[in-house]
């Protein structure tokens, strides 16, 4: 990929830059591990407005930009940049009660092409008439914890009729270069002499507990 074939790019923050390299390490290619979602899944019980839960979803989404988001290489540089991707749409299923464990896991599991964008889904799951399941996969490299609560925040306001500005993609396109020009200028490194510094001749150990065994990837 070329530079001027991306309208809207930028280098990768420094907490991008620790998942996408986690991603190569794992996988390799554009098409993203499922190890590096952020899925959740949220019982809602009670009466509850599909049609208008999802409206609000995707105005929600498509003001946040975060389906514009994608991911390549130039020269070997990992970069971002926005583009226009096909409308989102949250996808709308009825299960038995039966069939809600292995449908999730599944769903958790969603492999992501990082150069094509629309890095995230949406999927509710009606169960009975006042039982409802809204799931969510994200990769990670578009969302952190924070960003999720915020954007939940903004859908649960939109679903009830408030308004709530929802900060747009570009934002963090900004700030990204503005890290990168900090770096380049050196204007960090006070704070890496002072963490040089401070540990010194220190010898750091993390006791962690490898005793324990580690659930299976993808499950709930």
């Amino acid at each position: 990929m070329k530079v001027e074939d991306l309208p809207v790019f930028s280098h990768l923050s420094d907490g991008q830059m620790s998942n996408w390299y986690i991603e190569r390490l794992e996988n390799g290619s554009n098409k993203a591990a499922s190890s590096n979602n952020i899925t959740a899944a949220f019982e809602l019980i009670g009466p509850l407005d599909g049609s208008r839960l999802c409206i609000a979803i995707e105005e929600v989404v498509e003001q946040s930009g975060l389906v514009r988001y994608a991911f390549s290489e130039i020269d070997g540089t990992p970069v971002q940049y926005l583009f226009e991707p096909p409308a989102f749409h949250v996808e709308q299923i009825t299960l038995r009660r039966e069939q809600i464990k292995a449908n999730l896991n599944a769903f958790s599991q969603a492999t992501f092409d990082l150069s094509k964008g629309n890095l995230l889904s949406f999927r509710l799951i009606k169960v009975e008439p006042q039982l409802s399941i809204l799931a969510f996969c994200i990769h990670h490299l578009v969302c952190d914890g924070i960003s999720i609560k915020l954007l939940l925040k903004s859908i649960s306001a939109r679903y009830n009729g408030i308004e709530r500005n929802v900060r747009e993609i570009p934002d963090y396109i900004e700030f990204c270069k503005h890290q990168k020009l900090n770096i380049d200028n050196g204007r960090f490194e006070n704070q890496l002499d002072f963490w040089k510094s401070l540990l010194q001749g220190k010898n750091y150990n993390l006791a962690l507990n490898i005793s324990k065994s580690i659930r299976p990837k993808g499950t709930l």
